[in-house]
């Protein structure tokens, strides 16, 4: 079967998952992890989520599945994924989400759309702003890399 360096869906197929794992959707601007981890020392550790709150925080979302077009590392063509979210940290009023991500990444960059919708929170921990986490729409739009223009997207050493 020939090969070829250009691909219309990422070549990494598709990935499973479920269950307790670290979750960034995008870029991570919306959704990187399940921070914060706030110890023993706040509301007589009603918010404590266990570990070591020090030297390895818990990051990782307690239930979710997750289903990605590309694979994990869907780096060129189209990639995607749809997911189910929940979180067990009462510091993010253990927020119920769902969320799908489409993306194209080529040599010039990333376009990527985001939408999610809340699902429920635990109305025991939530504050007024996390309230509105239920029901929530939100969609994003969202552009990374050079455009075709050398060293517009990079890091300064």
């Amino acid at each position: 079967m020939p090969t070829s360096d250009s691909t219309a869906i990422s070549k990494d197929g598709v990935d499973l998952s479920f269950g307790r794992q670290v979750i960034t959707l995008g870029d991570g601007f919306i959704i990187n992890d399940d921070g914060p981890n706030l110890g023993n020392g706040i509301g007589d550790g009603e918010f404590n989520r266990g570990g070591a709150y020090y030297i390895a925080a818990r990051h990782a979302f307690d239930k979710t599945a997750v289903i990605r077009l590309g694979g994990k590392d869907g780096k060129d063509g189209v990639h995607g994924s749809l997911m189910w979210i929940k979180s067990d940290n009462p510091a993010q009023a253990m927020t119920e989400m769902a969320a799908g991500s489409l993306e194209y990444s080529a040599a010039p960059g990333t376009l990527g759309l985001t939408y999610i919708h809340g699902i429920d929170v635990d109305e025991r921990f939530a504050i007024d702003v996390q309230r509105q986490r239920k029901g929530m729409n939100l969609y994003s739009v969202r552009g990374a890399g050079n455009a075709g223009i050398d060293n517009a997207h990079g890091r300064s050493a």
